[in-house]
């Protein structure tokens, strides 16, 4: 059975934006952007993503006071989180799930490895 997946991908990077959501939607996902965290919260009113990505280092909110108002609403406290960020900022992969990132992807990215990821954290949640 096929289902239509929504993913939430928020980074401030065009670029990055453009990339996954033009290859999510060959994948037959819906896709929606924000460029920062606020818009990310403002989205979530409206929407349940099976799955967010998010970039850690963005204007205004980052990706980390993002997270904490996610995991703070009880209506999407489970939505899985996973962190986008680029090699450079010196931040581990350890510390990113400890925060409470259910995953990591760094920068650059590649798009194969991007979708082994969410993937798996789709098919987690679909089974739950």
């Amino acid at each position: 059975m096929t289902r239509d997946w929504i993913i939430l991908v928020a980074d401030d990077e065009l670029d990055n934006l453009n990339v996954i959501v033009e290859y999510m939607e060959l994948q037959g996902m819906t896709v929606y952007t924000a460029a920062n965290g606020k818009q990310v919260l403002e989205l979530l009113t409206g929407i349940r993503p099976d799955c967010i990505l998010l970039d850690i280092a963005m204007p205004g909110m980052s990706g980390w006071e993002t997270l904490t108002q996610i995991r703070m609403d009880p209506e999407i406290s489970d939505v899985p989180v996973i962190a986008l960020t680029a090699q450079v900022m010196n931040t581990s992969k350890a510390d990113v799930l400890s925060y409470g990132f259910d995953g990591y992807i760094a920068k650059p990215f590649d798009l194969v490895k991007v979708m082994k990821e969410v993937q798996y954290w789709l098919e987690r949640g679909a089974a739950v």
